[in-house]
């Protein structure tokens, strides 16, 4: 599948400053990044830090406006088989530490999404293949909509609402 990404983000830089910007997508065997573009207003030097998964962008700016492009153009290919070896854990088996992450919070309301998880998912395999089927069932019932949410946003708000941005997908995910 290609996709082609583009941001823009304006700044007022109220003085000097430096920026650290993580714009990129992540770098692995199922993507191939065919082009890429970041590019500052005014002109700035950048210095590009390489991480596991992309690429870090540091840039001094002066006072004054500032405005970000990003573009990419790129092909991911899925995983030729990437269900082999990736089991689910039951709950039962989870370490100690691990536990508390699974109960209800103000962002993943586990407790009131339960119904919908076992009728949408109870029945399924558990292992990569549910996985896949619950990040589609999101992808098919949401829209990405900038600026539709905000920090206190909920999963349950997010289904409600049938938008979100990236942090709203995952907390439904979860």
């Amino acid at each position: 599948m290609n996709y082609d990404l583009s941001c823009r983000i304006e700044y007022v830089v109220e003085q000097p400053n430096t920026f650290l910007f993580n714009l990129s997508v992540d770098r692995n065997e199922c993507e191939t990044v065919l082009e890429e573009h970041l590019h500052f207003e005014p002109e700035l030097v950048c210095e590009e830090l390489p991480t596991h998964g992309g690429l870090l962008h540091r840039v001094r700016a002066p006072e004054g406006a500032l405005t970000v492009l990003y573009t990419i153009r790129g092909r991911h290919t899925p995983a030729s088989q990437p269900s082999l070896g990736i089991g689910e854990v039951p709950s039962v088996e989870l370490p100690a530490h691990v536990l508390e992450y699974v109960y209800p919070s103000m962002y993943c309301e586990s407790n009131l999404l339960i119904g919908t998880a076992v009728e949408e998912f109870g029945s399924l395999e558990r292992g990569y293949g549910r996985v896949l089927a619950i990040c589609c069932w999101i992808h098919g019932r949401l829209r990405y909509e900038s600026g539709s949410s905000d920090p206190n946003t909920s999963a349950l708000q997010t289904l409600s609402a049938g938008s979100g941005v990236c942090s709203d997908y995952a907390h439904l995910g979860i």
